[in-house]
């Protein structure tokens, strides 16, 4: 546990509450001149985020390890347009790069590659009830290669005529509690179109994840990351009396300023 999380954690609750309140409201610092989040000029590999950089170093400590895996499964009651599922499932990870990218070191640099095509298939395997559960668990613990990719995989179990489970599979390098509810909705979508013999229609996206990592790389560098670092040392020096005194100064100077 970090310095800063045990002193926020010895804050009483309506100091801690109210230093939450006040991260959400300000900006992390000055940012003059901060880039714009936008689409990256190529089409060649891109730098890995820092999230991505930590998650592939703990997955060279633990190579093969699932500690990583964010699996979940659907079930399906009821008749399934098998073609239709498969086809918005293959529809998502086409339209999200992240998902059928590998990860390479190159010249010191952990870097998203995107796989010349998708490498994503829907295998469908016929269970029983209780065949399933084990082969669910199974495949919820299987590894990635995250040199190889894809990241993300998919896997239809049929118990019955009209009962199935869709267990998907996405290593947390390419997917985050956020994604559960664009994949959610994406699916349905695309499942929905698929069944009417028609395409989905979805908004192109503005960025894909590749961008967000390069802007970020720019962003957190050289004299802004310094800026940024100097800014939370002032910040969290001290006590969380310190840390109020802090925000309380920031607001005078910008009062003053105004």
């Amino acid at each position: 546990m970090s310095e800063f999380v045990r002193r926020l954690a010895r804050l009483p609750d309506d100091r801690r509450a109210a230093f939450l309140r006040q991260l959400r409201q300000e900006r992390t610092g000055p940012s003059p001149d901060e880039p714009e989040l936008g689409r990256r000029a190529g089409s060649d590999g891109a730098p890995a985020s820092h999230g991505q950089e930590q998650l592939w170093f703990l997955d060279q400590l633990a190579p093969g390890a699932a500690t990583y895996n964010v699996a979940f499964c659907l079930r399906f009651t009821g008749p399934l347009d098998t073609g239709a599922l498969i086809s918005a499932l293959r529809a998502v990870v086409d339209r999200h790069q992240v998902l059928r990218c590998r990860l390479e070191m190159i010249d010191g640099t952990l870097t998203q590659l995107l796989r010349a095509d998708s490498g994503f298939d829907v295998p469908i395997v016929e269970a029983t009830a209780a065949e399933a559960q084990r082969i669910v668990s199974a495949e919820a613990r299987r590894p990635f290669d995250l040199t190889t990719g894809p990241l993300a995989r998919a896997l239809l179990v049929r118990t019955g005529p009209a009962e199935h489970l869709l267990v998907l599979t996405v290593h947390h390098i390419a997917f985050d509690g956020w994604s559960f509810a664009v994949l959610g909705r994406e699916l349905a979508a695309g499942y929905n179109s698929y069944a009417a013999a028609a395409l989905p229609r979805l908004d192109e996206l503005p960025v894909q994840y590749a961008d967000y990592a390069a802007w970020q790389r720019e962003r957190l560098s050289g004299p802004r990351l310094e800026e940024l670092t100097s800014y939370w040392r002032r910040a969290l020096d001290g006590d969380g009396r310190s840390i109020e005194r802090h925000v309380i100064e920031q607001k005078i100077e910008k009062a003053r300023a105004r």
